[in-house]
C-alpha cells in the first residue's frame, strides 16, 4: 500500500506500504470565537482579498498574489489554538518540553520491538519525503560557522523543521543539510556560537515572545563538537517545568546569558547550572518579568530588556542600570553597533501589540532619541502601515551595518533603510511588489517573502546578508547599496523542507501523484508529481483544510483561515473563491461528503457550518447545536450512513448527529464517563463497521485514544504504551481490522490490536523520522 503523506515540520512526505496511498499532515493551530472587533479586522482583510484578487485577474499583481491575506493577528490566533488543543487540562499549559522524553520513549520502543522480531505491527510502512523543496517555513535563528574560516557553512533552524546547515552558501544553488529533525518539535529560536571555541554552540527553544504562559520549550542544548552531537542542559527549569528561551549571548569568556519567559540567567560553566539575574531591591525579579531580549556590544557591555525594562550591563565596573526610555512596552529588540560601541538601538512593542517606539542611542543608551515608527507600503497605494502591521510581539528585527553605526535595518512585515541613524528611512524589501506607486522604487528583485525575524551579515562584509522570515531563508549580496537603488534578494531554501502545513487531501485515483496541502502563511500548494518538488501554491496566506471529491475529483476545495473557501472544478488547475464566512477556528475543522457533495464545517460556539453546493455554488447555512456545548474541533463524514456526520468538540464530546443535512439535525453524545474534556483530535470510524470507532484528543497529560465496538455505548483507552505526547489523528489501516495508525507530535505509531490498556504501539517512521504529524488518510481506490 503507497502512504501519501504531509508533515508539518518537513513539509510533504510520501509514504509505500505496497499499494495503497496515505495521508498525513501538520498543524500550529488556534481558538474559535471571534469578537467584535475581529470580525471587522477580518472583514476588513476579507476586502482586501477579494480587491487582490480582481487586480491579479487584471495583470496588476507581479509578485505575491494574495500570498499573505491573513488578518493582522493571525500569527497570535494561531498560536493560541494550539495551545487550545494540546494543553494539559490540569495545569492550563503546554509542556513542549514533554516531548524530550516521548522522543527517548520512542527510540527504546523501538531498539525493544526491533530486537524482538523487526516487523511493525503495520508492515513495510517507508515513507518518502515529497517536499516542497523550495519553500520554507517559519525561522527565527541563523549563524555564520566560526569553524569555517571561508565563512561558507551556515546554521540554521526553522521553529518547525529542525536543525539544518549550509557548507556552501555561496553556491549558486546553496543545498540545506538536515542534522536532526527532532529539534523542530521543540520549536528552536536562538543559536549562538562560542566566540572562542566554535565547537561549542547553543540553541534555547520555545517562543517566549508571545504574550502567554502557557506554552513551554524543552530548555537549552548544547554541543561541544560542533554540531555532531546535542545534549540537553536540564538545569535552567522553574521547579521541573523549563522556561521558553527567547534569546542567548555567550561572551568571549564562556558566560552565557539566557534571557528567558521567567527572567535572565547566567551560567558560567558552559551551562550546567545557571543562576539568576537582576534579582536585587533595585531590580527586576526574574521570576515575574519575560525577557525579551539580551545583546552583547563590541566592547563587553550587555543590553537586556524585560517587561517594561531595559538594562545595560557595564563590563567594567560589572553593575546593571535601568537605561529604559519610559513608557509602558512589552517586547523589545536591540542591536548593537560591532564597530562603534556607542550606538545601539531597539525596536518596542507598545501594549497594543504593535510597534509603539524606535529609539537610538549614541552613548549607550545613557540617552535615548525617539525617532518616527517605520511605514511600509502593505497591498496599499500608499506607505500607511505599521512596520509589523500590529504584531511586533512575533515579527521584529533590527540589525546595525557591519562597517557604519549610523546604518540600520528594521524588519517586520517588510525591511526598512535608514543611513542616518532613524532620522529617515526608506523601504528595502515588500511582500506584495506590483501595485506600490513607482515612487517607492520597489520592483520585483525587492520582493521577499513576510515576517521578519533575524538578519545576518556575513563576517567581513557589509553588503552580503542573510534573512530569516517566515517563507524560510533569502540571501542579498548587495545590502550596501543606496537609495535609488535597492538590495535585491533572492529565495535559497533548497533542500529546507520545513513548511509548517496545517491539512492535505489526495486525489483518490488510484496511483495518482496528485495532492493538497495547506500550510502556515505559505497558502495551498498542488502537487502533481512524483518525488521532491516544489509544487504549485493555489491560493495565499494560510492555506487551511482542502478536499478532493472522492468519485468526482475534478472538484477540489482549499481554504484560507476560518470558513473562507475556494474551489476548483478543473481538477486542481486553477481555484476561484468561493464564500467568505468568518465563523469557525482560525485553521478550522472541515470534512467533505463525497457522495451527498456537501460539505460540513466548524463555526462558533455550538454550531456547525453547512456548505450546500460546494461543487457550483456558495449557499451554506450555519446551524445551532446548543448539546455541542462549545466549539468543533474536529468533522468527520460517515463512510457507511448517509446523511450521518461527527463531530469532536473543544469540550471532549463526541457528537454524532443524524440528519447532518437537515434544518433540524438530530444529535447524541457518545462520550461516557472518565473520558477527556478536553479537544476531540480525530474520531474515526472503519468502512464498513459504524459500531467501531476509535477517538483521540490532543491534550497532554490525558488518556488521548479510546475505542468503542459497540457504536458509543462503552468506550476503553487504547494509549497502550503511548508517551504523554499529543495525538493529533487515527486512522484503520486498510483492510487490516484492528490495525490502525495515530499521528503524533513524535512521528507516526502503529499496533495491530487494540487490546484495553495493554495495547503495543511502536513508532512507524523508516523514513519519516520523529517529527509532528497531524493527519492521516487512506485512499480507498489502491484496495489496501
Amino acid at each position: 500500500m503507497k502512504i501519501f503523506k504531509l508533515i508539518l515540520l518537513f513539509g510533504l512526505l510520501v509514504g509505500l506500504l505496497n499499494a495503497q496511498n496515505f495521508d498525513s499532515k501538520s498543524v500550529i493551530a488556534k481558538s474559535t470565537i471571534l469578537s467584535k472587533k475581529e470580525k471587522r479586522e477580518s472583514a476588513e482583510k476579507i476586502k482586501e482579498h477579494q480587491r487582490a484578487k480582481k487586480l491579479a485577474s487584471k495583470g496588476k499583481i507581479v509578485k505575491a498574489e494574495n500570498e499573505e491575506m491573513e488578518e493582522k493577528d493571525g500569527m497570535m490566533e494561531a498560536m493560541m489554538q494550539e495551545i487550545e488543543l494540546t494543553k494539559d487540562p490540569a495545569t492550563g499549559q503546554v509542556p513542549l518540553y514533554k516531548l524530550v522524553q516521548a522522543r527517548q520513549d520512542a527510540e527504546n520502543i523501538y531498539n525493544t520491538f526491533q530486537n524482538q522480531n523487526g516487523i511493525a505491527p503495520v508492515a513495510n510502512i517507508v515513507w518518502s519525503e515529497r517536499g516542497p523543496n523550495k519553500i520554507g517555513g517559519r525561522t527565527r535563528a541563523l549563524l555564520f560557522d566560526k569553524k569555517d574560516v571561508t565563512n561558507k557553512t551556515v546554521w540554521t533552524s526553522a521553529v518547525g523543521g529542525g536543525l539544518y546547515n549550509c557548507t556552501d552558501i555561496d553556491a549558486a544553488t546553496p543545498i540545506w543539510n538536515k542534522v536532526n529533525d527532532f529539534f523542530g518539535n521543540i520549536n528552536v529560536c536562538a543559536l549562538i556560537q562560542h566566540p572562542t571555541f566554535p565547537d561549542t554552540m547553543y540553541f534555547g527553544t520555545g517562543e517566549g515572545f508571545f504574550n502567554a504562559d502557557a506554552l513551554r520549550g524543552a530548555g537549552i542544548w548544547r554541543t561541544s563538537n560542533n554540531g555532531v552531537t546535542w545534549t540537553q542542559l536540564p538545569s535552567l527549569m522553574t521547579g521541573t517545568v523549563p522556561t521558553a528561551i527567547n534569546r542567548l549571548v555567550v561572551t568571549s569568556q564562556g558566560k552565557v546569558y539566557a534571557a528567558t519567559s521567567q527572567g535572565l540567567f547566567k551560567s558560567t560553566n558552559g551551562g550546567n547550572t545557571w543562576t539568576a539575574e537582576l534579582t536585587t531591591s533595585t531590580t527586576p525579579s526574574t521570576t515575574s518579568n519575560t525577557g525579551y531580549d539580551i545583546k552583547l556590544g563590541m566592547n563587553g557591555d550587555l543590553y537586556y530588556s524585560s517587561s517594561g525594562q531595559m538594562w545595560r550591563f557595564n563590563n567594567t565596573t560589572n553593575t546593571w542600570t535601568n537605561i529604559s526610555p519610559g513608557g509602558s512596552f512589552r517586547r523589545t529588540e536591540f542591536a548593537c553597533s560591532p564597530t562603534d560601541s556607542n550606538f545601539v538601538y531597539t525596536l518596542v512593542e507598545n501594549t497594543s501589540n504593535a510597534l509603539g517606539w524606535f529609539y537610538s542611542s549614541s552613548n549607550r543608551g545613557t540617552t535615548w532619541t525617539s525617532r518616527t515608527v517605520p511605514k511600509v507600503y502593505d497591498q496599499q497605494s500608499t506607505a500607511n502601515t505599521e512596520l509589523t502591521r500590529g504584531q511586533a510581539w512575533y515579527d521584529l528585527s533590527l540589525t546595525v551595518d557591519p562597517t557604519t553605526p549610523t546604518t540600520i535595518f528594521a524588519g517586520g512585515i517588510d525591511y526598512i533603510k535608514s543611513i542616518d541613524t532613524g532620522a529617515t528611512y526608506k523601504q528595502i524589501s515588500a511582500w506584495w511588489v506590483g501595485i506600490t506607486p513607482p515612487a517607492s522604487n520597489i520592483t520585483n528583485a525587492q520582493y521577499m517573502h513576510s515576517d521578519h525575524h533575524m538578519l545576518v551579515f556575513k563576517p567581513g562584509s557589509n553588503s552580503y546578508a542573510l534573512f530569516a522570515v517566515d517563507g524560510g531563508i533569502y540571501k542579498s549580496t548587495n545590502m550596501n547599496l543606496n537609495w535609488p537603488s535597492l538590495p535585491s534578494y533572492t529565495d535559497i531554501n533548497d533542500g529546507y523542507t520545513v513548511t509548517q502545513y496545517y491539512a492535505c487531501a489526495l486525489n483518490p485515483i488510484a496511483g495518482s501523484n496528485q495532492a493538497l496541502a495547506g500550510s502556515q502563511d505559505n497558502g495551498t500548494h498542488r502537487f502533481s508529481t512524483s518525488g521532491i518538488n516544489m509544487g504549485n501554491q493555489v491560493n495565499g496566506g494560510d492555506g487551511a483544510f482542502c478536499h478532493i471529491d472522492y468519485d468526482q475529483p475534478q472538484y477540489q476545495f482549499a481554504a484560507y483561515t476560518r470558513n473562507n473557501l475556494c474551489r476548483s472544478s478543473d481538477s486542481g488547475k486553477t481555484f476561484t473563491d468561493a464564500f467568505y464566512n468568518n465563523g469557525g477556528s482560525f485553521i478550522n475543522p472541515t470534512d467533505y461528503d463525497n457522495f451527498a457533495n456537501k460539505m460540513y464545517c466548524g463555526a462558533g460556539s455550538n454550531q456547525f457550518l453547512r456548505w450546500e453546493n460546494p461543487q457550483t455554488g456558495g449557499t451554506n447555512v450555519t446551524i445551532t447545536m446548543s448539546s455541542f456545548g462549545s466549539y468543533v474541533t474536529h468533522v468527520s463524514v460517515s463512510p457507511n450512513i448517509a446523511r450521518r456526520v461527527y463531530f469532536g468538540i473543544n469540550n471532549g464530546r463526541v457528537m454524532k448527529v443524524d440528519k447532518a443535512d437537515s434544518t433540524v439535525p438530530i444529535a447524541v453524545d457518545l462520550r461516557v464517563a472518565g473520558m477527556p474534556t478536553s479537544a476531540v483530535s480525530s474520531i474515526c470510524v472503519q468502512d464498513s463497521n459504524e459500531n467501531h470507532i476509535v477517538v483521540t484528543y490532543s491534550s497532554y497529560g490525558v488518556n488521548s485514544v479510546w475505542e468503542t465496538t459497540n457504536g458509543g455505548s462503552t468506550w476503553t483507552s487504547v494509549e497502550g504504551n503511548l508517551p504523554d505526547m499529543p495525538i493529533r489523528w487515527a486512522i484503520f489501516a486498510p483492510k487490516s481490522g484492528s490495525k490502525m495508525l495515530v499521528a503524533t507530535d513524535v512521528g507516526v505509531w502503529s499496533t495491530d490490536a487494540l487490546n484495553v490498556g495493554s495495547t503495543v504501539w511502536v513508532p512507524t517512521n523508516m523514513g519519516l523520522a520523529n517529527v509532528s504529524v497531524h493527519m492521516l488518510e487512506a485512499r480507498r481506490a489502491d484496495g489496501h
